[in-house]
């Protein structure tokens, strides 16, 4: 697989479609994990330098039949709001903890923070979705990581 870094702002459902898992570029040693995950150490420091080795990059993690040994990690997932609205998703994963959720709504992101009790952008992804409530809310990993969580409120 080729090395492409790829800027934050194209997270999208399509850039999933190429690849179900990526990692936020963070700190010198991702360089020497993207090596370890099969990249060629050549074509790292040149994507690395191409974008000024800026923290705004994502890198596709190709070994996801492992943990990520990133510290930030995102997975596609799936969505399934008031059981009946499936909606593609991503989960946000901070050294091996899924920390939030993006659920996406055409060209509409709303994040779901699942670490506090209080979902961040649930009233404006019910606008989004025309619902009165998202509950029961489940959340599904697609690959590269075990996650298969139901909510049934925010409260």
């Amino acid at each position: 697989m080729k090395l492409e870094l790829v800027h934050c702002k194209r997270l999208s459902p399509e850039l999933f479609e190429k690849h179900p898992v990526w990692a936020e570029y963070y700190e010198p040693d991702d360089e020497h994990r993207m090596v370890e995950d099969g990249f060629d150490r050549a074509e790292v420091q040149r994507e690395l330098k191409r974008v000024k080795y800026s923290d705004d990059y994502l890198i596709p993690f190709i070994n996801y039949d492992k943990p990520s040994p990133y510290e930030f990690t995102i997975y596609k997932a799936s969505a399934t709001v008031n059981d009946s609205k499936v909606l593609f998703a991503t989960l946000f994963v901070m050294e091996n903890t899924v920390n939030s959720v993006t659920i996406f709504v055409g060209n509409e992101q709303f994040v779901l923070n699942l670490t506090d009790s209080d979902f961040s952008e649930e009233k404006e992804l019910c606008a989004a979705l025309e619902v009165k409530s998202i509950f029961s809310l489940t959340v599904r990993s697609d690959k590269g990581i075990e996650f298969n969580e139901r909510f049934e409120s925010g409260a």
